[in-house]
């Protein structure tokens, strides 16, 4: 089963590799634009389908990811573990076009504009077909998430009652104020460079320390005038930035203001991450301390056998990742399922152990020792069990009892008796065969040998 998204890309230039690799060179912006829009209206006429494909899944171990740019190694160790992981779509967020509004306030400040990032577009759709082996084998399910956090297309005016300090419960609010970040910016050729202290100037970049300190919000002081028209239900505005530099007083309102503002920003956006995640009956995944903790701390999330097993093993670095083979994988997930479930129940068995030890150089000690012996040590004994059983001959009984079945009855007793040797060294070799599918490690030993 693929997904609907893939029923477009399939077809379309944006999948094109040669495309992909001279980052769509041969298209006008204005082209890429109508493609991308395209796509855009592909997937949202078709989100009730997308949404039931995921829907559809009962699995108590189906996650939803709150990391947007998901890496590829990621998703590849996850299919160790998980039965579905659903995950931002990459190329949903290129479909977005700014506001007239938002344009004219951007020319106004000065940024500079580029188009379409076509790198980051090609890195996204790269991504896309990477993994659609994964997607093919109903692992991997693409959603447009970040259609949900677009701003409006209409400017909304919000009054800051009490600088939006009481937008959120206190406490909630506290754990963001206690890790803001706050950098002033300052107006250079082509937009605005983030400075390393803070300078009283009309421009602010406020991130959280362990939530998302790369991306944040920016912030722009603007005086503003409103004139009354002959209609009482229009006014107009007249905006313009702060001089420099502001008046501290003022400058530190701003601020503390900004702070509260990004705070709810940031919690809305795990709050609906959190909806969507229990609309779709699946569990929600962090890659960040920051949400950790808060929805632990503040928000009373409850942690299962299943969750901690994930969390331990997600945190892991798995050394023979990189030779696992991605279709092999894909293959025993969907026509050996019994050999995924072992190695899960293998995982949750010896990490159920580790919830009861509070030493985390202890616990990182023991859960590499459990992947050693489960990556390494226990596929290496399969494989000597294996050339052990070839270098016995057992191996070739189930060739020869398929030559011999058919002159059983006419070649005398003699065969017969030859026969019967035969197929006890076949049962020797299936009770062997059988114990070593049986192995946890039976899975990794399939996608790694060559």
């Amino acid at each position: 089963m693929g997904s609907i998204a893939y029923n477009f890309l399939a077809n379309s230039i944006l999948f094109d590799d040669n495309e992909i690799n001279c980052l769509y060179k041969s298209l006008l912006d204005s082209q890429l634009e109508n493609l991308l829009q395209d796509y855009r209206q592909h997937c949202l006429s078709n989100l009730d389908n997308l949404t039931k494909e995921i829907t559809e899944n009962k699995s108590s171990l189906k996650v939803l990811s709150s990391i947007e740019k998901m890496p590829f190694q990621t998703l590849k160790q996850s299919a160790l573990y998980f039965d579905q992981f659903v995950i931002y779509d990459p190329l949903f967020k290129f479909t977005h076009t700014e506001s007239e509004a938002n344009k004219i306030i951007t020319e106004y400040l000065g940024f500079q504009k580029n188009g379409i990032d076509r790198e980051e577009l090609a890195q996204a759709t790269r991504l896309l077909k990477a993994i659609t082996p994964m997607v093919a084998a109903d692992y991997v399910k693409i959603l447009p998430i970040s259609y949900n956090f677009e701003p409006p297309k209409q400017s909304l005016i919000n009054l800051p009652v009490n600088y939006y300090a009481d937008e959120l419960p206190k406490e909630i609010l506290e754990t963001f104020t206690n890790k803001a970040i706050i950098k002033s910016m300052k107006q250079v050729d082509g937009g605005w460079e983030i400075l390393d202290s803070n300078d009283l100037t009309p421009g602010l970049f406020i991130t959280f320390e362990d939530l998302d300190e790369n991306n944040g919000s920016i912030y722009n002081y603007f005086h503003q005038e409103f004139e009354k028209t002959d209609d009482p239900n229009r006014f107009h505005a007249k905006m313009s930035l702060a001089s420099y530099p502001m008046d501290k007083e003022e400058w530190d309102i701003w601020a503390f203001q900004s702070v509260n503002s990004s705070a709810k920003a940031a919690f809305d956006k795990i709050y609906i991450e959190n909806l969507i995640a229990n609309d779709l009956k699946a569990t929600y995944l962090t890659d960040n301390g920051f949400t950790a903790n808060l929805l632990t701390q503040n928000l009373s999330s409850n942690e299962t056998v299943q969750t901690s097993s994930a969390s331990q093993f997600m945190n892991l670095e798995l050394p023979f990742l990189d030779r696992v083979d991605i279709d092999k994988l894909m293959n025993i997930r969907t026509f050996e399922a019994d050999l995924f479930t072992n190695f899960r129940i293998e995982l949750e068995r010896q990490f159920r152990e580790l919830r009861t030890i509070t030493d985390p150089n202890e616990i990182k000690l023991r859960q590499e020792n459990i992947l050693h012996e489960l990556g390494e040590v226990q596929v290496n004994k399969i494989s000597q069990k294996l050339d052990s059983l070839k270098r016995k001959g057992f191996a070739d009984a189930l060739v020869l009892v398929g030559g011999l079945a058919g002159t059983i009855q006419t070649a005398g007793w003699s065969l017969l008796a030859s026969a019967l040797a035969t197929v006890s060294g076949y049962r020797s070799y299936r009770e062997y065969k059988d114990n070593l599918v049986e192995n946890p490690s039976y899975l990794l030993w399939k996608t790694l040998k060559k």
